[in-house]
């Protein structure tokens, strides 16, 4: 019976679906009642106790036919075991491909589950490439369905603008999904260092691979969102022309639901921009590093070939490096000295021409200090009237 991987984003084999032993009871459970097996024995019986019949003699049948193909498909299953544990992968499609062939051959086999485990099955590693083909798959058919949709001018407005949102939703959700999974802090559940240990390629999985497309994509849904909201309230500015007759209740509704679109777009804008955030940054990095490595390796191969020459000219490459250094700080000096003059001529240009100049905060020192002498004097004298005025009422009586 053929037991496939579930092909999804995110999704193992067997996730939202039958367990393989019940899917297998039951196909043979029907295949049994169809054949009639047992009927001449049946005969005479009530259809109750034959059914009853036919419900226990399935599992025996079940057995027998799985103790059957391990008899008879061992050397196939030795060969698809060695297949298996001995595959070697250049890319993910190389992966994709083995995964399809691999489930073509084993679903010959009655019960997969059942037959498989008499025997030493890699397990470990055929999951494992399975789930690396079904997140690969998964996201593969995602950027093709977001980077083929088209905008139905013929559905409603409420039913298209919900569609692509829909969709974007589905898209963020599976790269956060994909994402949470691939940088997990856990070894056991990143999928980085799972795939590494089964020698699969992860190259995909860089920000640089197929997340890349993913996000691109989204451009393209936004863009169509968009064009959609400013064709919707073009539509809604033009439903009336003649604005003379038009009620004032009718008015208020066109603006309404005009800003309502305009916030929609710009909300769904906003989130296409946040989940390309990122990516920028993910290329600007990567073409560092690839700018640093190459950097690097010009200057080890030249280091390497010219170090012979370096110290055979030994001699004479000491003082010529003593003279340039000595000249190259020279300049610096003088240059640092030049720009300071200028500076510090520029500042007194300024200070005496009264245009406050950088640093001097628009203050006038020397008006500030005759301003603070004056207000220090007239406190001064306040201060002298006050304690006379004290004397005069104590000398008073009665005061």
């Amino acid at each position: 019976m053929e037991l496939r991987a579930t092909i999804e984003l995110g999704g193992g084999r067997g996730h939202g679906t039958t367990a393989p032993q019940e899917r297998c009871y039951h196909g043979h459970l029907r295949y049994y009642r169809a054949c009639g097996r047992g009927g001449e024995a049946a005969k005479g019986v009530p259809q109750g106790h034959q059914g009853a019949h036919e419900a226990g003699s399935a599992p025996s049948t079940l057995v027998a036919m799985v103790q059957a193909d391990v008899e008879t498909q061992g050397d196939f299953v030795r060969t698809l075991v060695a297949e298996v544990r001995d595959a070697t992968f250049a890319s993910i499609e190389d992966v994709v491909a083995f995964v399809t062939w691999l489930d073509e051959e084993l679903s010959f086999l009655v019960d997969e589950q059942a037959v498989l485990k008499h025997f030493d099955w890699p397990e470990k590693r055929a999951d494992t490439l399975r789930d690396a083909a079904a997140r690969y798959q998964g996201l593969l058919q995602l950027e093709k369905q977001i980077s083929s949709f088209v905008d139905d001018r013929a559905l409603h407005r409420d039913a298209a603008l919900g569609k692509m949102y829909s969709l974007f939703e589905k898209t963020e959700k599976s790269v956060h999904k994909f994402l949470q999974d691939r940088d997990a802090a856990d070894t056991k559940n990143n999928l980085i260092s799972r795939y590494k240990e089964q020698d699969i390629p992860v190259g995909w999985m860089s920000d640089a691979g197929l997340i890349v497309k993913v996000k691109l994509a989204c451009v393209n849904l936004a863009k169509q969102y968009m064009t959609r909201v400013v064709s919707e309230i073009d539509g809604l500015r033009g439903i009336n022309k003649d604005h003379t007759r038009e009620t004032a209740l009718f008015k208020r509704l066109k603006e309404q639901n005009s800003e309502v679109l305009l916030h929609q777009g710009v909300r769904f804008a906003f989130r296409v921009h946040q989940l390309l955030v990122y990516l920028a940054l993910a290329v600007s990095l990567a073409a560092l590093l690839v700018l640093t490595g190459v950097t690097l390796t010009v200057a080890s191969v030249v280091l390497v070939v010219l170090a012979p020459l370096l110290l055979l000219t030994s001699p004479l490459w000491a003082p010529v490096t003593v003279v340039a250094i000595v000249s190259v700080g020279a300049l610096l000096f003088g240059c640092s000295l030049t720009v300071f003059a200028l500076g510090a001529g520029t500042w007194a240009h300024r200070h005496l021409t009264g245009r406050h100049p950088v640093g001097a905060r628009r203050v006038g020192y020397a008006r500030g200090r005759g301003r603070f002498a004056g207000a220090g004097g007239h406190a001064t004298g306040y201060h002298g009237q006050v304690q006379g005025y004290d004397r005069m009422k104590d000398a008073v009586p009665g005061a």
